[in-house]
């Protein structure tokens, strides 16, 4: 008997959208079946993690494709009559000539087993000439890009496994779309490849800039391990663009400046992986991350990730002061969560309990006093104008005050003094950050009094 439901395949996981696409049985014309039906933006996100995992297909092993599609030629014969039974009630076919088309099934991922070793190249005889005695060549083929398939709804089985099973024998991300009249048994077909070791998902990195060239090179060469980089920068003059495209990422010039929040966001929104990891150009993602990143992605058990951060104040690790352990969620499934719309310290917004990564993200925050002053400014800035947009309102009490309580949490509360002379540093950074935050919203409220 076939499923009261089915899903279809977004970057080989399921997805019960709805059941707004009925299959009728071409025998008693009674509904058999209902099965998620992809919209245009499913259909442009399936596109998006097509042309995604490019990469991570180009280096998925051969073995590693042959072993794929021996899995589905062993739950092709375990699920031999039900895939005989589908295309019998979806395509009208007698059982005996639905049986022979799971059988021509099973034979093309057979084949297609067999070639997946040995479609990577051949070696050409090129003694066409006695000059030429003893020369040979050597033909390399690679996959150039994603494809995109439909079936007719007559050979639905037969025609889809001719499209698919030879796209993974040579390592090619594909989007399928089946006949509307007969979707299940290229549904089954995408419930079997689910359970195989493709990669089940493509990262994307999100990344904000402006003037960050400093560190942006050894940022993106420790993300090399991704399948594509978008950088919105908001109109930098140290080369910043230059250096982002040189090392591959996708840069995006966005001048107006929303806030930290909304820039993000507008990074998140750029990417069609299937996964993201959101950065900052002065953070570097240490080889035990990475490795961690990669095998969680391989087999994910959550929708959300936090990182490890460890911060730099002017060239010293800052293992208290509020700093550390700084646990941030980073890494989270396309479309599971957003950043706020927070002008400055914005945080990622979701539903689900956030899992822990292994290793470390180094963050070179404050390289330098310059560096400190300019985040000063900015920070207090902004926070001013976050709170005074949110009708808080500031006075010189205050503004000493609050600026004198953060610095005692600081250094005290938080043992900043356990960091050294760094650590008395943060805590006046901190004290002055505050003060000129609330100094900047008592003149705000001021001047709209007037």
């Amino acid at each position: 008997m076939l499923q009261k439901t089915y899903p279809y395949y977004l970057a080989n996981e399921a997805v019960a959208a709805n059941t707004d696409l009925e299959v009728t049985d071409k025998f008693s014309g009674e509904v058999a079946t209902r099965v998620a039906m992809a919209d245009a933006a499913a259909i442009d996100k399936a596109i998006g993690y097509a042309v995604d995992a490019m990469r991570a297909l180009r280096v998925f092993p051969p073995f590693k494709r042959q072993a794929v599609l021996e899995h589905c030629v062993k739950r092709f014969r375990e699920r031999y009559d039900e895939l005989a039974l589908a295309l019998c009630i979806e395509a009208g076919k007698p059982i005996n000539d639905s049986r022979g088309e799971v059988t021509r099934l099973i034979d093309t991922f057979k084949v297609a087993a067999e070639e997946s070793v040995r479609i990577d190249g051949e070696i050409i005889n090129l003694e066409i000439s006695p000059r030429a005695k003893g020369y040979h060549g050597y033909v390399k083929r690679v996959p150039i890009g994603p494809c995109s398939f439909i079936s007719p709804f007559n050979f639905p089985l037969n025609l889809t496994a001719h499209k698919v099973a030879p796209a993974i024998a040579a390592g090619v991300p594909f989007v399928l779309k089946p006949a509307n009249r007969s979707p299940v048994g290229a549904l089954i077909m995408g419930e079997i490849l689910a359970e195989t070791d493709l990669p089940k998902g493509t990262l994307g990195v999100a990344i904000i800039t402006k003037n960050a060239a400093k560190r942006l090179a050894e940022c993106l060469q420790a993300l090399a391990f991704a399948d594509r980089i978008v950088v919105i920068d908001g109109g930098s003059t140290d080369g910043t663009a230059e250096i982002a495209r040189a090392h591959g990422a996708r840069v995006i010039e966005q001048i107006d400046w929303p806030g930290f929040g909304p820039q993000k966001n507008r990074a998140v929104d750029a990417l069609t992986t299937s996964w993201i990891l959101s950065i900052d150009a002065d953070e570097i993602v240490s080889p035990e991350l990475a490795a961690s990143i990669r095998a969680t992605l391989a087999a994910p058990d959550a929708d959300v990730y936090a990182v490890d951060r460890l911060s730099s104040f002017c060239g010293h690790w800052i293992h208290h002061s509020g700093w550390y352990p700084d646990w941030i969620p980073r890494l989270f499934k396309s479309g599971t969560a957003r950043f706020s719309d927070d002008l400055v310290h914005e945080r990622l917004v979701f539903d689900t309990p956030a899992k822990r990564l292994s290793g470390k993200l180094m963050h070179y925050s404050y390289e330098d006093f310059e560096g400190v002053l300019r985040k000063l400014d900015t920070y207090s800035t902004a926070g001013a104008l976050q709170w005074h947009a949110m009708g808080k309102r500031g006075s010189f009490g205050k503004t000493l005050g609050r600026g004198a309580w953060a610095f005692v949490r600081t250094y005290v509360l938080r043992r900043g003094f356990l960091d050294g002379r760094a650590g008395f540093m943060i805590a006046v950074f901190n004290a002055e950050t505050v003060y000129y935050r609330f100094l900047k919203l008592a003149r705000l409220g001021e001047d709209a009094r007037r």
